[in-house]
């Protein structure tokens, strides 16, 4: 219950705080855990196989986690779980999301269109694809052929590589572009519009987990609350130092050379000086009283008046 309202809280507060630009993506990020868990997962592909898995969103440009879900063991559907994730913050809003093939259907595209946010990402031929489209993929014998129908405004590319490349997109057009890199005969290569847009905006979860592995300050525990624990606090940390990023004015912390480490540092730097005042004080406090102690216990009490008439 703890956890939950945790979660919760920071959510609310990554997603009131800062609004993405126009491109975002969709992906898994893995939270590494091998004990005995239900909702544990093998992902054979992540650097963390045996894992707790949790849906980002993420700003492409700077990696921001914008909003993230914890996978629980149970599937949802996917319709469900990408409009939840985007949220009425996001949706409506004209945004391009980019996410994989786990994702994408001719169906989540024509839903998400009418809610005006566009859509670009790998494809699963099962996910919708018209049915003749099969037949004429086996008709692409040469490297570089590419076929292109279309339902709407939704667009599905087939483009032949070294393996067949499936495509969806409901912001492109079927163009061809030439790109930076070149074959053997020093030619460059061409490829579809599509295939560099989701190659330059998919980084952006990559490049969050990343910066997450960098650093990492999860220790080893048998509860895997205290896990979920750490990858929060890792979030909250990569997301302030995002942020402190673009609206610092300082030019000495606008440059590369300062990285994500640097920016733990000095956090921990800041947050430790007030306490280690605090605890000065307190221990020259103690020895002001000590020797307050010290003076009045060598002096001699003065008897009461009852005493004295006594005596």
């Amino acid at each position: 219950m703890h956890d939950q309202l945790t979660v919760k809280t920071l959510v609310g507060k990554f997603r009131n705080t800062y609004i993405p630009e126009k491109e975002t993506a969709i992906d898994e990020g893995m939270i590494a855990w091998k004990g005995r868990l239900i909702f544990r997962v093998y992902m054979p592909d992540k650097p963390d196989k045996y894992s707790i898995k949790a849906y980002l969103v993420c700003e492409s440009t700077s990696g921001y986690i914008w909003n993230f879900e914890i996978y629980c063991g149970k599937s949802r559907p996917i319709k469900e779980l990408v409009v939840d994730l985007l949220g009425p913050q996001l949706l409506e809003k004209g945004y391009h999301l980019y996410q994989d093939n786990y994702y994408n259907s001719v169906e989540l595209c024509e839903m998400l269109l009418q809610r005006n946010t566009y859509v670009c990402g790998t494809f699963r031929l099962d996910r919708g694809a018209p049915k003749e489209l099969k037949d004429d993929i086996k008709n692409l014998k040469k490297k570089g052929k590419f076929v292109f129908p279309r339902k709407g405004q939704v667009l599905i590319q087939v483009w032949r590589d070294k393996r067949d490349v499936k495509l969806i997109s409901t912001l492109h057009t079927a163009k061809i572009v030439e790109s930076a890199k070149t074959n053997r005969k020093g030619e460059k290569i061409c490829r579809p519009e599509v295939t560099g847009d989701y190659n330059k905006h998919m980084r952006g979860v990559d490049r969050a987990d990343q910066m997450l592995h960098y650093y990492p300050c999860s220790r080893k525990t048998v509860k895997w609350t205290k896990k979920l624990v750490f990858f929060l606090l890792q979030v909250a940390a990569l997301n302030s130092f995002i942020l402190f990023k673009m609206n610092t004015t300082n030019e000495k912390y606008k440059k590369r050379k300062y990285k994500f480490k640097d920016f733990i540092l000095d956090c921990v730097q800041k947050m430790t000086e007030p306490n280690k005042q605090c605890g000065e004080g307190e221990e020259s406090r103690n020895e002001v009283d000590d020797e307050s102690i010290a003076s009045d216990s060598s002096a001699v009490t003065p008897p009461p008046a009852a005493l004295k008439d006594r005596q």
